[in-house]
């Protein structure tokens, strides 16, 4: 064990200076604990009394919304963690001796107080290192032998945890898992477990990447987390025992950052779609990625042509775009739905500055800020109803990248989203090459009446403009302006209780601008055009749409963007559609069970019936919800002449009426 760094499993993640790190723990050492550094607390000169450790301390906190965060990093002994990367500077057996009193006044309440934190698997995950690593410092400084016996069956008490099958999960988590069962086995000296361990890794690292080395988990921070928990166990384990994930692992790993460097923007920061917090260039310099591959490109301190560059992943769903200044990414699809959001056709825009960003995440509650951060109304692709979609419902595969095709002038490509029940969703996106103009063409097949809502989440610093001689021209700043065609209804939102949500760290919330390019119909179509100011502006025809074509023209140049047809249909049978106009609520059945029907409904409040509308031939209802509470919809369809033919299902759709 005296071959492993220890200390550099803890640092994981911190990113901490010697100095931070010493001011943390002397406040811990006064017991004031720091659970997680500058978030709880947020500063180490304000700390609030709940944190105050002392006898009567009972490991359950309550720290307003960070409540759930404050347990898991509480429960995963983070202020210990602190303590002993502090006593590898300092060697203070204060330090030890500070982390040893943490530690058993959490284990006396385990035993008697155990709440869903106590044996969650990141918490376990992160206090098996905590524990191997005390237990190999109180034998180096020769502690009595009850605290070295009391330690060592803490730490087998967590190893048989870890192995347990039932309690494994893939990705990030297995990773966590295996990293402390074999750090925990080869303490104990059971060659058995880390053998055990090291085969399921290495299933596990096959599972989080893709053939392209990209992260199946939907986020640049999970991304980047994977990255760093497989460097190391490699790193710092599994290369001092002489055992390896791969025989190939460093190149595997420079292809994962290869991924990372391609979406990489012009400002030196990371698109922040999916769960988790927005990353910069100059936080990875300070991980243990830049610690063993520094020379990969991705850190290389270089600038792009004007020449536009591209990197397509068709199978993970991603098109990146980008020249010097200008950046473009394109999001449809998955391989999983870990931290993934309703983002399939979404785009995120860079122009000199952010432009259409991702919302990004606020936390990982479950309240209404969780819900709309997931949804996709808080990314920049095309909404039916003002409602999202349940993708984690539907098949993963229902969001998708199509006819990619790159010409000499330009680049055409579909997002496909087939999620909503009701209506597929194409998005056309044109490039031209020359100045990066973008067209977007939505084109939504349904035979429903739907609201169709091209979504535009803005970056702060944008200020629209509208130009009231060219009533469909919308600037954005003093390099872009937006032209769409006729019939489209613009809305901006400006004012608080309507603006967009953006959250770039956990609980870290700000407002932001918001536009909403609207047009009701069935197979309905909107089209919109970015594009510089700084050239003769084109103007939309889509006077051609009935032969799949769209034609954009400025003074000196025109375009005839042929648009690929998609052939799939929708076909509804047992569905209901509801709609909310002005807070009235509208619901029909779709269904072709019978020649004639009948059609009647149980109304569910909070998962209890409320009210029955018994059998009529009326497919169509107008229904006032006038109590506040979660409602749902249950439909009964029966053959009018044998009432004895009968079906029934229960409306996906959820109505929430707040007071």
């Amino acid at each position: 064990m005296n071959k492993i760094p220890l200390y550099n499993l803890l640092e994981l993640s911190q990113h901490l200076s010697s100095q931070q790190i010493n001011k943390i723990s002397d406040k811990i050492l006064d017991n004031k604990l720091i659970i997680k550094y500058r978030y709880i607390p947020e500063s180490l000169e304000n700390i609030p009394e709940i944190l105050t450790y002392n006898e009567n301390f009972d490991w359950e906190i309550r720290y307003e919304d960070k409540s759930n965060m404050a347990m898991l990093h509480l429960h995963s002994l983070e202020p210990i963690k602190y303590l002993l990367l502090s006593y590898n500077q300092s060697k203070n057996i204060n330090l030890i001796n500070k982390s040893l009193e943490l530690l058993f006044s959490w284990n006396r309440h385990a035993v008697t107080n155990s709440n869903i934190y106590t044996w969650y698997t990141h918490c376990v995950t992160d206090r098996t290192l905590i524990i191997g690593i005390l237990l190999l410092e109180v034998q180096n400084n020769n502690f009595e032998n009850q605290v070295i016996i009391k330690l060592e069956r803490l730490l087998k008490m967590h190893q048989d945890y870890l192995i347990k099958k039932e309690i494994y999960r893939e990705l990030n988590h297995g990773t966590m898992i295996d990293r402390s069962l074999i750090f925990s086995s080869l303490i104990l000296k059971d060659r058995e477990s880390v053998e055990f361990s090291i085969k399921r890794l290495k299933e596990n690292f096959d599972m989080t990447f893709t053939e392209n080395m990209v992260c199946v988990e939907n986020s640049v921070t999970y991304s980047i987390f994977n990255i760093e928990l497989f460097i190391s166990v490699e790193k710092e384990i599994l290369n001092t025992i002489n055992e390896s994930i791969s025989a190939n692992f460093d190149s595997l790993i420079n292809k994962s950052l290869d991924f990372i460097s391609n979406l990489k923007m012009p400002n030196d920061t990371f698109p922040h779609f999916g769960d988790g917090e927005k990353v910069s260039l100059e936080t990875l310099k300070s991980s243990i990625i830049y610690s063993h591959y520094s020379d990969h490109e991705l850190f290389k301190d270089y600038k792009l042509s004007d020449e536009i560059q591209s990197h397509i992943y068709l199978n993970e769903g991603f098109i990146i775009l980008r020249n010097q200044n200008k950046y473009l990414l394109c999001n449809s699809g998955s391989l999983r739905i870990n931290h993934k959001h309703a983002d399939d056709g979404s785009i995120i825009y860079y122009n000199n500055e952010e432009v259409f960003v991702d919302s990004g995440i606020y936390s990982y509650d479950k309240n209404s800020l969780r819900s709309y951060f997931k949804s996709n109304i808080a990314h920049n692709s095309l909404v039916l109803n003002n409602e999202s979609y349940d993708y984690t419902k539907s098949n993963i595969k229902d969001g998708y990248i199509d006819n990619y095709i790159e010409k000499t002038d330009h680049f055409y490509f579909q997002l496909i989203n087939e999620h909503y029940k009701h209506a597929n969703i194409v998005r056309h996106i044109f490039i031209l090459k020359d100045d990066f103009q973008i067209l977007i063409h939505d084109q939504v097949i349904s035979p429903i009446n739907n609201l169709n809502t091209q979504i535009f989440n803005l970056s702060s610093t944008i200020n629209v403009d509208f130009d009231i001689n060219k009533p469909k021209q919308i600037t954005l700043n003093e390099r872009i302006i937006m032209n769409t065609d006729p019939n489209v209804d613009i809305t901006f939102h400006n004012a608080k209780n309507k603006m967009g949500k953006y959250s770039e760290k956990f609980h870290s919330l700000i407002n932001i601008p918001k536009l909403e390019l609207s047009k009701s119909g069935v197979h309905q179509n909107i089209t919109t055009l970015i594009q510089n100011r700084s050239v003769d502006a084109f103007d939309i025809n889509t006077n051609f749409l009935e032969f799949n074509k769209l034609v954009i023209a400025n003074n000196t140049k025109q375009f005839i963007v042929n648009l690929l047809p998609v052939h799939k249909p929708i076909s509804l049978n047992n569905f209901l559609f509801i709609n909310n106009i002005n807070n009235k609520y509208f619901w029909k059945i779709y269904s072709s069970n019978y020649t004639n029907e009948e059609y009647a409904f149980y109304i569910y409040k909070n998962d209890s019936r409320f009210d029955i509308i018994w059998y009529s031939e009326n497919k169509t209802i107008e229904y006032d919800f006038n109590e506040p509470g979660t409602y749902t919809i249950r439909c009964f369809i029966r053959n009018k002449n044998n009432h004895d033919e009968k079906v029934a299902f229960r409306s996906r759709h959820i109505i929430i009426i707040n007071d």
